[in-house]
């Protein structure tokens, strides 16, 4: 039938289209090789050119500043020379300046330290001043303090030797009226009593208890 017919064509077309580019394929290679192949000699020799040129226009380049320096030379020490003179005159001029300026610094530093100088001085002074008006202060304030504390020390053992006194003289005015005899209020006076005592008409300290025995016995 006629769908056999076009499918047998289509088949016999597609076996013809492969071995003809079976049989094309080697001869494209080697063309696209050899193509390939031309084009790099073409970009070396390209290059090759390019570098020399390069290369005459490096030299022509250096020769014309050669040429040029060469032709400039008296002009360029001239130039240089004034420029060094200029330069020294300069540095003159500003050593100079800073020779000035440091004697400046250094006499306003100076005129400073003094001034500092000065015033700490004269606030030390002050401090001394005032610290010689505390301790002449707390040496006057100690001495009151030290008289009032002897008075009254004096006072309070004045004090207390009186009141000890009267203490004696009321236990022996006591022991006197109470006691049977002379002899029994001295005794037992004598045993209460731990320090000295004067009684006007009678006198006698710790011990005189003994004396005193002795003195009874006898029946003086």
């Amino acid at each position: 039938n006629e769908e056999d017919r076009e499918e047998e064509a289509l088949a016999m077309d597609a076996a013809l289209l492969s071995r003809l580019a079976s049989s094309a394929a080697p001869s494209l290679t080697s063309a696209a090789a050899s193509l390939q192949q031309q084009q790099q000699q073409q970009q070396e020799q390209q290059q090759e050119q390019q570098q020399e040129e390069q290369q005459q226009l490096q030299e022509q380049q250096q020769q014309l500043q050669e040429q040029q320096q060469q032709d400039q030379l008296p002009e360029q020490q001239q130039q240089q020379q004034e420029q060094q003179q200029q330069q020294q005159e300069d540095q003159q001029q500003q050593e100079q300046q800073q020779e000035q300026q440091q004697d400046q610094q250094h006499n306003h530093y100076q005129q400073q330290q003094q001034q500092q100088q000065q015033q700490q001085q004269q606030h030390d002074d002050q401090q001394q001043e005032h610290q010689d008006d505390q301790q002449e202060q707390q040496h006057q304030d100690q001495q009151q303090q030290d008289n009032h504390h002897h008075h009254d020390q004096q006072q309070q053992q004045q004090q207390q030797q009186q009141q000890q006194e009267e203490q004696q003289r009321r236990l022996v005015v006591e022991y006197l009226s109470g006691a049977t005899s002379t002899a029994d209020a001295l005794l037992a006076a004598s045993r209460r009593l731990t320090f000295s005592v004067k009684i006007p008409g009678i006198s006698f300290h710790k011990g005189v208890e003994s004396w005193l025995c002795s003195w009874k016995e006898n029946d003086n």
